[in-house]
């Protein structure tokens, strides 16, 4: 019942957001010398979109 709730279009949304985190925030970061939270904020939307993907094929598979 709660895969029902990530729908394909939640899912895209999530994954939209999580590149906007990877490139935009990832380069505002390395713009004021932050290397360590450009890598954390990298790390975090690839976290997102690995869910989001995980998510959509557990809702394909049932």
């Amino acid at each position: 019942m709660i895969l029902r709730l990530f729908n394909e279009y939640f899912l895209a949304l999530v994954i939209i957001l999580s590149l906007q985190v990877i490139f935009y925030d990832s380069k505002e970061f390395m713009k004021k010398n932050r290397v360590k939270k450009a890598k954390k904020a990298r790390f975090i939307g690839g976290l997102y979109i690995g869910l989001a993907l995980l998510l959509y094929l557990c809702n394909k598979l049932r």
